[in-house]
């Protein structure tokens, strides 16, 4: 037990009062007497005015030294299982909730700080005879004549509070702030005084108090009523002071146009309007009927975090979206511009690493999501020989597709864009919300990024063909999973292990590692499920697709010519943009 040590009696105790805190602070062994204090509401015996029961006030509590052992013993003493910082007059208001008030208005603060320091140098005195002063008879009179002797002159209650209350919590300085929990809680509905500073302009009295119910409720059922998308404050005001408080408008002595009530009823400015509404609603949501949702989350709302945090392992998420090439093709013989190209790429949300690319020309259409569906799961080295590129198997190591598909409501939403069995499904689709790419910001951030020029509207125009287009974009991929930077998702092991922060490190220091949800399939059964299903015919012992000959020595070598020379039409299945392959199902 320690000076400021918090005890109650929970049933009474000699002098001491069930359902009060006490404060040791000396147990005298000259006097054989043990000295607390408690603090709440008492009448000052020696000054002649009585202090009201809600002031503040200490009184000190005697007990003899064996009654106090005695009610320790027998548990007729307690300590408080929880102690408070401060004393009771200053609610729940806790020390960090002081010293931040503090650090918001530093200018503001120091005004309070130097009343704490004033009166912690007329308490000086008293604490320098701390230990004469608690062993004397009669405690509070000898803290009665240093309070006299002090220049100025000190209160006597005020003075004796101080003492005890910075004593009996620890020589705290914050046990000597002044109360702050009440402050601006008290009712201005009551009176019809217009608070704030004096108009300088109209007149100290001029103008009404917004603070009654009716007016509160008048104005919020205008910004209801009135406020919408791009709907200005300001316009949400003139429409209510118009149809909820019946203003007509008129023009002052200064020419301004004012909002007058032709009753004579207690109207509100229009910034007491924008105070009332700003307690009523809070920026989120008024930014969220003005700007529209997308615009509040992206500029406004709190960062709920990194997407990649909610996942552990590779392929556990998989994010897919679509953009356009700026450059247009030419036509091989009348130059003209060919449509867009188009590539959808989806990206593991553990790794960042791009596992699947997809293409289609002049719109985004669900074949090209599955065709970045088969790319996931195919070897790369494969797959990349079909558009002529031709690379090394740890340039793109990815084999695998996603239990968790997440795209936008667009073509990828889409059935379309899925496997042809329903039990290649994912298990989990997940669609972002239209116009919103914070919701999806994996993929979205992953995009090439151009600058924007300023000026007049200009695009641009490449010679290479459209499946040129697709195999420079598939090293755009291998590029980025190369030297993208990733450092944000290293943790602290990978660090250590000197995982390098680009997408293909990471992805083979958690394949190294086991962490792989990965799904993978047989390349027959990929190209069944995800390339794209069209008729071709055969004729004069080969392959014929849109007028184009197709022919290899494995076609050859499969017997199918033979068979098939008495159908007209057979299953084959493609990939777009890829015009040197077909795949004939036997």
């Amino acid at each position: 037990m320690h000076i400021g040590s918090q005890l109650y009696a929970p049933n009474g105790f000699k002098s001491l009062e069930q359902g009060l805190v006490y404060h040791f602070l000396n147990n005298d062994s000259q006097r054989c007497r043990v000295l607390l204090v408690t603090f709440g509401a008492v009448h000052d015996q020696e000054e002649s005015s009585a202090i009201s029961p809600d002031e503040k006030s200490a009184r000190v509590a005697f007990l003899r030294r064996d009654h106090f052992e005695e009610a320790i013993i027998a548990e007729q003493l307690l300590p408080c299982t929880t102690s408070a910082e401060l004393p009771p007059w200053l609610g729940t208001t806790t020390i960090a909730l002081l010293r931040a008030r503090r650090s918001i208005a530093p200018e503001l603060s120091d005004r309070h700080e130097s009343r704490i320091d004033a009166t912690l140098a007329h308490l000086w005195p008293a604490i320098e005879r701390l230990g004469s002063i608690l062993a004397s008879e009669k405690p509070d009179y000898e803290l009665n004549k240093i309070a006299r002797a002090s220049k100025p002159r000190q209160n006597l209650t005020r003075f004796r509070l101080a003492f005890y209350s910075y004593i009996a919590f620890g020589m705290n300085r914050w046990a000597l702030h002044y109360s702050i929990q009440k402050i601006g809680k008290w009712d201005r509905g009551a009176t019809e005084k217009k608070f704030g500073r004096p108009s300088i302009a109209y007149g100290e009295r001029h103008g009404y108090s917004a603070c009654s119910a009716e007016i509160r409720k008048k104005i919020i059922e205008g910004y209801r009523r009135f406020s919408g998308q791009g709907v200005h404050l300001r316009e949400v005001f003139s429409q209510t002071m118009n149809t909820i408080f019946g203003c007509v408008t008129m023009t002052n002595a200064q020419k301004l146009k004012v909002f007058a009530q032709p009753n004579g009823e207690p109207i509100p400015t229009e910034r007491q309007f924008h105070y009332v509404i700003s307690k009523e609603f809070p920026l989120e949501d008024r930014q969220v009927i003005k700007f529209g949702y997308t615009r509040a989350r992206n500029r406004l709302l709190a960062s709920q975090g990194r997407f990649m945090e909610a996942v552990g392992y590779l392929m556990e998420k998989a994010e897919s979206d679509a953009f356009m090439v700026p450059e247009q093709p030419l036509g091989f013989y009348e130059h003209s511009l060919l449509p867009n190209l188009w590539v959808v790429r989806s990206i593991d949300m553990g790794s960042g690493l791009i596992t699947g690319i997809g293409f289609s020309v002049g719109s985004e259409i669900s074949a090209a999501y599955r065709m970045a569906k088969a790319c996931q799961l195919l070897d790369k080295v494969w797959f990349c020989s079909l558009f002529g590129v031709t690379i090394e198997a740890d340039e793109w190591p990815s084999v695998g597709g996603s239990m968790h598909d997440i795209v936008d409501r667009g073509p990828g939403a889409t059935i379309g864009a899925h496997a042809r069995s329903t039990g290649w499904h994912p298990i989990i689709k997940e669609l972002a919300p239209s116009h919103a790419g914070q919701s999806k910001a994996s993929i979205e951030t992953s995009h090439p990024k151009a600058v924007k020029h300023e000026g007049a509207p200009q695009h641009s125009v490449t010679s290479m063909t459209i499946p040129q287009l697709a195999a420079r974009e598939i090293r755009r991929v291998i590029m980025d999973n190369q030297s993208k930077n990733i450092g944000t998702r290293l943790n602290n092991v990978a660090v250590i292990a000197r995982v390098l922060p680009t997408p293909i490190h990471l992805w083979n220091y958690l394949s190294q590692m086991g962490r792989s949800l990965a799904v993978t399939k047989q390349r027959d059964e990929v190209i069944r499920e995800y390339f794209t299903q069209v008729e071709v015919k055969v004729c004069d012992g080969v392959v014929y697709f849109m007028e184009q000959r197709f022919d290899s020595p494995a076609l050859q070598d499969s017997g199918f010519l033979r068979i098939a020379s008495t159908r007209d039409r057979h299953t084959a299945y493609i990939l777009d943009v890829c015009v040197r392959h077909i795949f004939v199902a036997l």
